[in-house]
């Protein structure tokens, strides 16, 4: 990886995932807020897409805008769905900065 997408990786992790970031989806899963969890997802989409690790996203959006309600068991799975993913992108991002760092030092 160049230095320039390099750079481009680190910048788009932290800004995605700051300290805390899951903080706002833990209490609207919390409150069951629907409205506010597709908003949220809306949010992440794009990001997502860049490094595409986006569908657990999609498959979250189109449970919520399916024409029956989904019960509380299907969005618990493609929460935890999400959430895997999540991690996943966060360890990653944090494997490539250390990665980056290291190779600044050389």
């Amino acid at each position: 990886m160049n230095v320039r997408k390099n750079s481009f990786v680190r910048e788009i992790f932290s800004s995605w995932f700051p300290t805390g970031s899951w903080m706002p989806f833990r209490e609207i899963m919390e409150r069951n807020d629907r409205k506010a969890l597709d908003e949220w997802i809306h949010r992440q989409r794009s990001s997502w897409a860049v490094i595409r690790a986006d569908k657990p996203l999609w498959n979250q959006y189109e449970l919520l805008h399916q024409e029956s309600e989904c019960s509380e068991m299907e969005l618990r799975k493609c929460v935890d769905a999400m959430l895997r993913m999540g991690t996943v992108i966060i360890e990653l991002a944090q494997k490539e900065r250390r990665s980056s760092d290291e190779s600044i030092c050389d």
